[in-house]
């Protein structure tokens, strides 16, 4: 097994062309968001659309190498306003806090009266 299979991040070296990076994205509407970015920014980048398969890497872009600690900021900013809540229920959200707010004021109290 190969530490790649543990990366989490969404880029790879491009397989065929030396000198660029692929960021990729499972939707368009993250795509087009970096795309932007990017033009604001001024940087060249190739982007490619894969509309036959349906896996996770839908949109593809490639940048230069050399851009890829500006792309990677940037690409922060697209992952966190695509980003789903790690607990998507309110509710839940909300009933853990309180049950952790609960055990960590016992645990104090615990503390602070057996000492």
């Amino acid at each position: 097994m190969s530490l790649q299979s543990f990366d989490l991040t969404n880029w790879r070296k491009h397989p065929t062309r030396k000198g660029y990076d692929v960021f990729f994205y499972k939707t368009v509407e993250e795509g087009n968001f970096l795309e932007n970015l990017l033009i604001e920014e001024k940087i060249f980048f190739e982007k490619f659309i894969d509309e036959e398969e349906d896996h996770s890497r839908k949109v593809m872009v490639a940048i230069r190498t050399g851009d890829t600690p500006r792309v990677q900021k940037l690409n922060n900013i697209v992952l966190g306003k695509y980003r789903k809540p790690f607990i998507p229920y309110k509710s839940l959200r909300l009933t853990l806090a309180v049950f952790f707010f609960f055990i960590f004021t016992l645990l104090a109290l615990s503390v602070i009266f057996n000492n």
